[in-house]
């Protein structure tokens, strides 16, 4: 019997987070509550002064602050993962055999990327959470660009 063991996962900088990362995020846990999997939101421990001026614990506070029915988990420290490879590998050491990716159009490279430095076999697969370049239409009727609050556009 081959039994499916999946995961949704999430691995971003968020420095420092987002109404856009947030929409992700909720994206990440909506697509794992469909599929009746796990789900993992990976917040990377970067930290300088140019592009990642927050603190790794400062923005982990923040992104439990603004996204509260979120589970995070922050890179570096204990957990030994510090990129996004390590954290596929890690999840497949865990025996997930099918791995989703949510990210933006602009990440859909990094789903090739994986696939060249698995240590295991895996299903890898991704989903796009949107374009950076479309408007979105958020609660209040308001229409916003998700580039324009990109730290990385």
């Amino acid at each position: 019997m081959n039994t499916k063991k999946e995961i949704i996962v999430f691995f971003g900088r968020c420095n420092p987070p987002t109404r856009a990362h947030v929409m992700v995020w909720e994206q990440t846990k909506q697509i794992a509550l469909e599929r009746n999997c796990d789900y993992k939101v990976y917040i990377t421990h970067t930290h300088d002064a140019y592009k990642n001026p927050l603190p790794p614990k400062v923005k982990l506070g923040w992104c439990k602050t603004i996204a509260p029915d979120i589970t995070f988990t922050l890179t570096g420290g204990k957990s030994g993962i510090r990129t996004s490879i390590e954290a596929i590998n890690s999840l497949i050491k865990k025996g997930y055999t099918h791995i989703t990716i949510v990210a933006g159009d602009d990440r859909k490279e990094f789903e090739e990327l994986l696939k060249k430095y698995l240590e295991s076999p895996c299903d890898i697969s991704f989903v796009s959470a949107g374009n950076r370049k479309e408007d979105f239409i958020i609660a209040s009727g308001h229409v916003v660009s998700i580039e324009s609050v990109s730290g990385t556009a």
